[in-house]
């Protein structure tokens, strides 16, 4: 059964134009401050009146703004699309989330993310599985299944032309934000991401939507990864929180730098399963 909760506070503030991503931003810092000095009250909304990035009628306007939503989206998610909305130019289109392994987390992060994005009113947003591997019992494929959107047609029926973006690109009820699966699986999915046919997708992307956050396989454990950031704007490293991992960060990190991606960040998954 889905869980239904509200759409966050502040992304309907900063969706309906009354702040902006950085005083949403200065607001969840300070309550996150509050809150490990053990603050009774760090009610989100309350502290935004109290800061002065919302008066107390917009506060109200935004309560009663809020919108129903099926799929539920962290504070971490709001404040980390905060930051990510700092860094990123206004050319930036294409965002690559990646962790090193299986079961970093990188699926998760991409996921809540793309919703804290949406949420905000960031323009269209698109959420792309390009995993053209990912196995059923993976983690991005329970996640996706959330969204009650068909596997395919997705990405690989429109690299290999047999749809149109129109037809692969789904609707989903949370507004503003689209999902791209992944599609039915293919031989070689390599070829098909090495290919002309690929990059125009990319292309196309680009320009249909405000941002396009793609969900990565593992950047080492697949060799499919350092194609698709050829072809992004920036990046995003998620690394497994709690392990050490300092060889593989490090390593992704080269591999990024000599196709001269731009990385954004690092964020810490709590969610990784994997232990050294």
């Amino acid at each position: 059964m889905a869980i239904r909760t509200t759409e966050p506070i502040g992304a309907t503030a900063v969706r309906l134009g009354y702040t902006s991503s950085s005083e949403l931003l200065r607001a969840l810092d300070e309550q996150q401050s509050r809150r490990a000095k053990g603050a009774k009250s760090a009610v989100l909304g309350e502290l935004m009146v109290e800061l002065g990035v919302l008066s107390q009628r917009q506060l109200q306007r935004v309560l009663g703004h809020n919108l129903d939503s099926l799929i539920p989206v962290s504070d971490d998610a709001i404040r980390l699309a905060a930051r990510l909305a700092a860094e990123l130019q206004p050319t930036d289109h294409l965002l690559l989330m990646v962790g090193a392994r299986r079961a970093d987390g990188a699926s998760l992060v991409a996921h809540q993310v793309a919703l804290a994005f949406a949420y905000m009113g960031k323009g269209s947003i698109l959420l792309a599985d390009v995993n053209l591997r990912r196995g059923d019992g993976e983690e991005g494929a329970q996640i996706y299944s959330r969204f009650a959107v068909p596997v395919s047609p997705g990405l690989s029926e429109l690299i290999e032309g047999r749809v149109e973006l129109d037809d692969a690109v789904k609707p989903t009820k949370i507004p503003r934000l689209a999902i791209l699966p992944a599609g039915t699986s293919v031989r070689d999915p390599l070829s098909l991401l090495l290919s002309d046919e690929c990059s125009s997708v990319m292309g196309a992307l680009h320009d249909k939507f405000s941002l396009v956050v793609l969900d990565a396989p593992p950047m080492l454990d697949r060799p499919d990864t350092p194609v698709l950031a050829s072809r992004v704007d920036a990046a995003l490293l998620v690394i497994a929180g709690g392990l050490r991992r300092k060889a593989e960060v490090a390593t992704m990190k080269r591999i990024l730098d000599g196709l001269r991606v731009r990385i954004v960040g690092a964020v810490r998954s709590e969610h990784a399963h994997r232990k050294d």
